[in-house]
């Protein structure tokens, strides 16, 4: 009985161990496609912050913000 639990242990481990390696090869194959496919895809043009340049800061208005609280009862309200 022992032996056969050293050996599905084993079966284990080589399972695990070939899942990961076919995980790993299917990583680098995906880098490998993606860095191909670059190659063809040539350079990106650089992109544009924005249309015009903003040379003065934001102007902040002086707004006031009315809050008004309410007092709400502890007590639930009888339906």
């Amino acid at each position: 009985m022992r032996v056969l639990r050293v050996l599905l242990a084993g079966l284990v481990a080589l399972f695990v161990l070939l899942a990961v390696m076919f995980t790993a090869a299917l990583v680098v194959f995906t880098g490998l496609v993606g860095a191909v496919g670059q190659l063809f895809r040539g350079n990106p043009s650089p992109a544009r912050s924005r249309p015009f340049p903003s040379s003065s800061p934001p102007r902040w208005t002086d707004e006031i913000i009315d809050v008004e609280a309410t007092k709400v009862t502890d007590k639930p309200v009888g339906r």
